[in-house]
């Protein structure tokens, strides 16, 4: 299968060094001058199957200790910025495999063929001949020294070495050519799923901010390409998150292009879907915390709390209220506590205990000095609710039918471990996502053939579910560049449902 093992450890660097080196280096048959290049792979100088590679071939006729060193120094001396200067001076069709591999990697070989073979028009659409090798060929001509597989369940495509994925960001960010190609690699995913495209350049926004903060500008566009408003406040997010991480003050001046507050104000003042609030709360908060001069109108005071509320205590049972309270609080004290004032003592009760700790923590923040403060202080150690302990038909009522068209794809193995062995969901078992939605809501769960079996809340969002579908466990640290836990879905937060329904007719697959 191509499987190559993720990483290359010493011992695997010096078997490369073997086959490659002897009985073609003069010097590999003295053990002195052979430790010495051993020694230059445990101290981190030779450091890559590419490097080692071009050591050997340069250093054929050396027999001398001194004339060695020299060869091994200037080897080591090689960082990302040499490598960098040999991608951008490369073939546009590799520069291509590159940018996609860099920030795409980790998906499926049908979607990256898909994508090759649209940005390979776009920018042939530019004047810049990529040629006419398909995702396949181009990827066959480059595993095994620079570009690997790895995952078993599923394979994803990567970088041998972190030197190959730096020399990358390296390149695009300062070479106008490889910075063109990638910014076509976006759009051609952008036609498809823009949410996708954003996680793809936020996801090495910290390890390389410069690089993504020139790519965030170019998806806010200009004109008559300037973002959408739902496209404004998913962009919105992930600039906020990357400045909060890194602060870097590009990431603030393209925030301020991304989405304008009042339009933001006026998303969350009008019917928008319950599930969005808090997503439109926290990035109306970013805006007043990190760019406090460049709007004077007050955000919070903008907002229309009471009827806010009124339309979260129809859906009080499972809607995002605790997460929307905790944001409310931050603008408006008042609003919250008379909004957790208002539910009946018994729903409030048995919602609360539902709550992970740091939204309990949060409502309880809303309520201090009030009379509910006590009350639910002394309910902090009980054990809460799970959603398996609640019936199906009292989930679905309390859901919206947007919830239920959403959800997560599994297989007939992962369901069986899910509903009659009582395990958790893991990424190997789950197919696709379907819709949209975000961590923490609760969705259907979906069979095959496309029957509901179930209702659960989901640890991560459609976009993080279908990155990391497939892989191992392990892996989700590496693929998403954070980990939340092992599970998609605990098996405590599903219910089932007792008569598998089909999905509606007009639920379309991701």
């Amino acid at each position: 299968m191509g499987v190559v093992k993720p990483s290359y450890s010493c011992k695997q660097l010096m078997d490369i060094l073997s086959k490659l080196a002897e009985g073609r280096c003069d010097w590999f048959s003295e053990e002195k001058l052979r430790s010495l290049a051993e020694t230059a792979i445990l101290n981190k100088e030779l450091c890559t199957p590419w490097t080692i590679r071009d050591f050997v071939l340069s250093s054929q006729g050396v027999s001398k200790e001194r004339d060695l060193k020299e060869h091994i120094c200037s080897r080591s001396s090689e960082n990302s910025l040499n490598f960098a200067y040999e991608i951008s001076n490369s073939t546009f069709a590799d520069q291509l495999l590159f940018c996609l591999i860099y920030l795409l990697g980790t998906h499926e070989s049908s979607s990256l063929s898909s994508w090759h073979a649209n940005a390979r028009k776009r920018i042939q659409a530019l004047g810049m001949d990529v040629g006419h090798s398909t995702f396949a060929e181009q990827l066959r001509s480059h595993l095994g020294f620079r570009i690997e597989q790895f995952g078993s369940t599923r394979l994803g495509i990567r970088f041998t070495h972190p030197i190959y994925e730096e020399a990358v960001a390296q390149a695009a960010a300062r070479h106008r050519d490889t910075l063109a190609i990638m910014a076509e690699v976006l759009q051609a995913v952008q036609d498809e799923s823009f949410g996708l495209a954003v996680s793809a350049v936020a996801r090495d926004s910290v390890k390389h901010p410069l690089l993504a903060s020139r790519l965030f500008d170019l998806m806010v566009g200009s004109g008559k390409r300037k973002l959408s408003k739902e496209r404004g406040v998913i962009l919105g997010e992930k600039l906020a998150s990357a400045y909060r991480n890194t602060k870097f003050p590009a990431y603030l001046d393209v925030l301020s292009r991304a989405t304008n507050p009042v339009r933001l104000v006026k998303m969350i003042n009008g019917d928008s879907h319950l599930g969005e609030l808090p997503r439109y709360l926290r990035l109306a908060r970013h805006y007043q915390e990190l760019l406090p001069g460049k709007y004077e109108i007050d955000l919070g005071k903008k907002i229309d709390w009471r009827g806010m509320f009124r339309r979260l205590a129809c859906r009080p049972k499972l809607g995002p209220w605790a997460r929307v309270v905790e944001s409310a609080l931050w603008f408006d004290r008042e609003a919250p506590v008379e909004f957790l004032s208002a539910l009946p003592p018994t729903l409030l009760r048995t919602r609360f205990l539902q709550l992970a700790a740091n939204e309990r923590r949060g409502v309880l923040k809303a309520l201090k000095g009030s009379d509910l403060f006590e009350r639910l202080c002394r309910l902090e150690g009980a054990p809460g609710e799970k959603l398996a302990d609640l019936s199906s038909t009292e989930v679905m009522r309390n859901l919206e039918a947007r919830a239920l068209d959403s959800g997560i794809v599994a297989d007939e193995g992962a369901l069986e471990a899910l509903k009659v062995r009582r395990l958790n969901l893991l990424p190997p078992g789950i197919l696709r996502s379907e819709g949209s939605f975000h961590e923490c809501d609760v969705v259907s769960i979906f069979a095959r053939d496309g029957s509901r079996v179930g209702l659960a809340v989901s640890e991560y969002s459609s976009d993080e579910i279908d990155a990391i579908k497939g892989f191992h466990s392990s892996q989700i640290a590496e693929i998403l560049g954070y980990r939340r836990g092992d599970e998609v879905v605990r098996r405590e937060e599903f219910c089932p449902i007792p008569n598998p329904r089909a999905r509606p007719a007009a639920t379309s697959a991701r």
